[in-house]
């Protein structure tokens, strides 16, 4: 079993899709119950994180999917907690773009 650094956000309920050697983490809950609209990305081969941009709404206890350059997110629940009715979708290469290594990385 191979352990890797902890994420810049605490968080559960999240959707971890790998693109290529990045493992992406998006949205989820963080310790005090909110829902995040973080995405945040491990290179796998450095073993370093990074902020991506922003989903374009909070979302936690989906299902995450990687096709043709693109996260989609589907299903879960918003920052209500109602469910969500539509499927996110944000451009992979958007999101990797605007990356920026974590001021606090142990936070």
């Amino acid at each position: 079993i191979e352990s890797f650094p902890p994420m810049p956000t605490k968080r559960f309920s999240l959707a971890a899709v790998c693109v290529g050697r990045d493992l992406v983490a998006a949205g989820g809950q963080c310790a005090m119950g909110g829902v995040l609209r973080t995405v945040e990305v491990l290179n796998v081969d450095s073993q370093q994180w990074s902020i991506a941009s922003t989903l374009p709404q909070p979302c936690c206890r989906n299902s995450g999917a990687f096709w043709e350059n693109r996260l989609y997110l589907l299903s879960g629940f918003n920052h209500d907690m109602n469910p969500v009715r539509s499927v996110l979708t944000c451009s992979i290469p958007d999101l990797l773009q605007s990356s920026q290594s974590p001021t606090n990385p142990a936070a």
